[in-house]
C-alpha cells in the first residue's frame, strides 16, 4: 500500500535525523507567489 510506503519513509527518516519538520501552509491566507517561495525555500534548508 502506498501509505504503508509512506510511513515507513517517515518512520526511516525520523530514525536518522531524531526529528521532522512538516511545514503547512495555509492555501486561503497564502497568496501563490508567498506560498511557492516558502516551499522552495524551505526544501533548501532541508
Amino acid at each position: 500500500m502506498a501509505g504503508n510506503k509512506v510511513e515507513t519513509f517517515l518512520k526511516s527518516e525520523l530514525k536518522k535525523k531524531n526529528a521532522l519538520l512538516f511545514v503547512l501552509i495555509d492555501s486561503e491566507v497564502s497568496n501563490l507567489e508567498a506560498s511557492a517561495k516558502l516551499a522552495k525555500d524551505v526544501e533548501k534548508i532541508g
